[in-house]
């Protein structure tokens, strides 16, 4: 394959400190317990103190003439591709995020997105996916400038094409006002019917709609025309269905009705599931949608996606209806899912209710077997004369985490005295020996009620830095919504631990079992997840075998010998 031509803009490599005044510096490093972030330009005493550190060389990149700095580089983009109703973030290391102001519809131009993104390599945009729904103050974009400069011509190429379209669209929703008709039948207690309407009306309410009239029939054709005409005219402009038993054809008799009150069928059958059996319908400007089974449940179907494209104002052709197919294995992948802020919560549970205010809870796992660390158990191995858990236990400590759940289970007894003094609780896992899910599982019930954050912790990874971990508990914090995110460190485009859960993921994590732990849910939400960037790769290495251990250790000895 051949690979385009790309632009090579700025000067790169090794230099001279001396020679290093007013360039961009390319690594970061640590002199003399000061440390130097990679992207800053380095001024004449940030060259006094690193040479009188004892470095002689730095890696810096230069501008070339007609280069531009990849800060001024975003926000010229930028602002030149924000559609209306999108904020932007001020640049900062060549990034600015465009995030939606109300909760709106994302509409994706793949074609032009992948053209933007030929033009360069060190020029990226990436959008959510085509149709996300997203809440307020959510990202629909990100662009990335990748190198520290790049030239006048590539920035003015992209500046082209963006005058030819916008990469993305918003459309924010409007609410409504709206109907539910149900239909009686033998064969549907009245307990269906009723939680029917509860989920309805919290489902409406969420994407800003009112549930004005709720009305029961028989489950003909007659009966549930004479409703559709009594809710048309009150000016209801939404009318739901739910039947008795599932459209299976439109001469059935749901769609009969539609056609007897003078309207027609648009389409019957979607190609999402679950919602393979929906309806979507119209009478005049009024429009009517056969609800599928599914839709009894609060989980995501293809109703919902009906709903988001009509309340954004979008066209419901048949293109558009089509065009579900990618992504619409609802089943088995939650492509496009629901903000979780606008999730509602249709079962009470413990963690249910947002906390009064803002409180982070830690909580260490340490139930494990060792299994492949032989007869011995990884977290009573001695590093520095210290047994690793009391390591994990002592940096949470540190870092300013000050609610921390033990999580133990095998050699229980041996773990508590292992961190014996020091401020925590402990909580037994009965089931460790399934796997990491049910230590996981017995923590989170065991938080307290208060926690609106748990930071979850591996106990055989000792050398996670205090710093590292009061930082990303710094950027979780920052977070609008903060309760509804995950916050986690990344090295080198690796995610590592410890992981940060929002409250509005307790439920979930409560339910998991099996030896996968929390990752599984990871790809669920990529949409909450939130990185934080991290320059050494502290948050990879765990002790599981006795070579990882050699490894832990000899890192640990040479951080404490003196330089």
């Amino acid at each position: 394959m051949a690979w385009p031509e790309t632009a090579n803009p700025m000067k790169f490599g090794p230099r001279p400190v001396n020679e290093c005044g007013g360039h961009i510096l390319a690594h970061s490093v640590k002199v003399a317990g000061r440390r130097f972030s990679k992207g800053i330009c380095l001024k004449d005493e940030d060259i006094a103190y690193l040479g009188a550190g004892g470095l002689t060389e730095l890696v810096i990149a230069e501008a070339e003439p007609g280069d531009i700095h990849e800060d001024d580089v975003a926000n010229r983009l930028a602002q030149a591709l924000a559609p209306h109703g999108v904020s932007l973030t001020i640049a900062a290391t060549g990034r600015v995020n465009l995030k939606v102001q109300d909760t709106s519809l994302i509409g994706v131009f793949s074609e032009r997105l992948t053209a933007f993104n030929l033009i360069d390599e060190g020029l990226t945009c990436a959008t959510v996916q085509h149709h996300q729904l997203l809440s307020a103050g959510q990202m629909a974009a990100t662009l990335k400038i990748v190198p520290y400069f790049l030239p006048a011509e590539v920035v003015e190429a992209a500046e082209k094409l963006l005058a030819n379209g916008p990469l993305f669209t918003c459309h924010r929703l409007t609410g409504c006002d709206a109907g539910l008709i149900q239909t009686v039948s033998p064969a549907v207690k009245q307990t269906v019917r009723t939680a029917t309407h509860n989920v309805t009306e919290a489902r409406l309410s969420a994407l800003g709609c009112r549930l004005i009239s709720s009305v029961e029939c028989a489950h003909d054709s007659a009966a549930i025309t004479a409703e559709l005409h009594k809710m048309r005219e009150t000016g209801i402009a939404l009318i739901l269905i739910c039947g008795a038993s599932a459209i299976s054809d439109r001469r059935d008799i749901v769609p009969a009705a539609v056609t007897l009150a003078g309207g027609r069928i648009e389409q019957l059958g979607l190609a999402v599931d679950p919602g393979n059996l929906t309806m979507v319908a119209g009478i005049d400007d009024t429009m009517v949608i056969g609800m599928p089974g599914c839709a009894r449940s609060p989980r995501l179907n293809g109703l919902d996606w009906i709903l988001h494209l009509y309340l954004a104002g979008l066209d419901i052709d048949r293109l558009a209806l089509a065009s579900m197919a990618t992504g619409g294995l609802l089943m088995e992948i939650a492509s496009r899912p629901l903000p979780r802020a606008l999730a509602p919560d249709f079962v009470p549970s413990k963690h249910s209710a947002g906390s009064a205010a803002p409180y982070l809870a830690g909580l260490i796992l340490a139930a494990g077997q060792s299994r492949r660390m032989g007869n011995e158990n990884k977290l009573l191995m001695l590093l520095g004369g210290v047994p690793l858990i009391r390591h994990t236990t002592m940096m949470l400590l540190a870092a300013g985490c000050v609610d921390i759940t033990i999580v133990t289970g095998h050699d229980a007894e041996a773990i508590r005295h292992a961190v014996e003094g020091l401020d925590v609780r402990f909580v037994q896992a009965h089931d460790y020996a399934k796997g990491q899910g049910h230590s996981l599982r017995a923590g989170i019930l065991a938080l307290p009620e208060k926690a609106s954050d748990v930071l979850v912790m591996l106990g055989d990874m000792p050398l996670v830095s205090a710093e590292l971990v009061s930082q990303l508990m710094a950027h979780h914090a920052r977070q609008p919504g903060h309760d509804g995110v995950i916050s986690l460190p990344v090295c080198d485009g690796r995610r590592g631990h410890p992981v940060i859960w929002g409250r509005r993921f307790f439920d979930e994590l409560a339910t998991i079992s099996g030896d996968s732990g929390g990752r599984v849910l990871l790809a669920d939400y990529a949409h909450a997840l939130r990185p934080f960037d991290w320059d050494r790769p502290e948050m990879f290495l765990d002790a599981d075998t006795q070579d990882a251990f050699a490894q832990i250790k000899q890192a640990y000895e040479a951080d404490q010998t003196p330089s």
